[in-house]
């Protein structure tokens, strides 16, 4: 995972803010599937059930999978 171009590490602060944009259903599934789990393998798992989703990451927060 890159962030302006540069390796980086999302915590869960990130997924936090970035979560307020998902799928609410997706997202619940998704929780209720993988919880707990690392911040970054909610985030693939997510762009995974809702591909557009990588379009978003990368113009709002400039996070490349």
């Amino acid at each position: 995972m890159e962030r302006y171009g540069k390796e980086f590490q999302l915590s869960q602060d990130d997924l936090d803010v970035i979560a307020t944009y998902m799928d609410d259903d997706i997202r619940e599934r998704l929780h209720g599937e993988l919880a707990p789990c690392e911040p970054e393998e909610f985030l693939k798992a997510y762009v995974k059930e809702d591909p557009d989703f990588k379009a978003l990451l990368l113009s709002e927060f400039k996070i490349e999978l």
